[in-house]
Formats: structure tokens, C-alpha cells, sequence
């Protein structure tokens, strides 16, 4: 068996706030951390004005993968391939997996310890089309 291929740990996130994604390059040089008021996330930075404090954020972590166009994939990105769209989640055991929205069935699932799924996804002809906060007519 291959080891499993490292993934770079970065996040999106979006603001339940703001109702917008923060990019991980807006994100870089803090720290994410559980919210003490029991609402999701928050993002800790300290600037030059004084401490930042961002509430209310759900984490997007990114799956290593990148669409046709380069476009990094997120979890919770909805993506196209051929005439079908899926939804990129994480499971409970920390796999990106792709569900068809159409029927909300899992069709594929990385890292796979059967076999290099995550080398065979990355291979993948994809297009990110958006994600279900920003785009939710996608999510039907």
C-alpha cells in the first residue's frame, strides 16, 4: 500500500455575519479556535489596530485538490463532472467524499486505504461551481 499523500492544511471559512467566504489568505498569520460563545468558530489575529476577534465562522478545510481551471476545492464546494454535480464533504473519519446531489448518494470517498483514491480524485476533470453558502440555488 502507497502512504497517503499530504494534504496542505488550510481553511476557508465562511461568516455567518457577513453571509461571505474568508479566504484562507485572509485567514493566514491567526488562529482558528473553537468560539466561547458555543457558536461554531472564531479566528483570533492580532494587527497593528489591536486583536480581531471574527465569530460565528464555519470552517472549510481544503482536500489537496484543485478543479480543471486550478481552482482550489473545499469541503463544501458543489463541483461538475459530465452532467452530474456533487458536493464535496468530510466524513466523520476525515474523508472528502463526493455525494451526487441529485440522489444524495456517496460515490466516492479519499483517502481510501484500499487504494490510492486520493491520487485517482486529483486526476479528475472537475468544475468547481461554487459552494453551498455563496451559491445555495446549486443546493437544491
Amino acid at each position: 500500500m502507497k502512504g497517503i499523500q499530504q494534504i496542505p492544511l488550510k481553511f476557508n471559512a465562511w461568516d455567518r455575519q457577513k453571509n461571505k467566504i474568508l479566504l484562507a489568505e485572509e485567514l493566514s498569520g491567526g488562529l482558528i479556535g473553537i468560539d466561547p460563545g458555543g457558536f461554531g468558530f472564531c479566528y483570533f489575529h492580532n494587527t497593528e489596530k489591536g486583536f480581531v476577534i471574527i465569530k460565528n465562522l464555519i470552517p472549510l478545510q481544503y482536500t489537496g485538490i484543485n478543479d480543471k481551471e486550478n481552482q482550489e476545492i473545499y469541503e463544501k464546494d458543489i463541483v461538475k463532472l459530465g452532467e452530474t454535480i456533487y458536493i464535496v464533504i468530510k466524513d466523520k473519519d476525515a474523508r472528502f467524499s463526493l455525494y451526487d446531489l441529485e440522489t444524495y448518494k456517496l460515490v466516492l470517498s479519499h483517502p481510501n486505504p484500499e487504494f490510492d483514491s486520493y491520487n485517482m480524485l486529483s486526476q479528475i476533470n472537475y468544475k468547481k461551481l461554487g459552494n453551498i453558502y455563496e451559491n445555495p440555488k446549486l443546493f437544491k
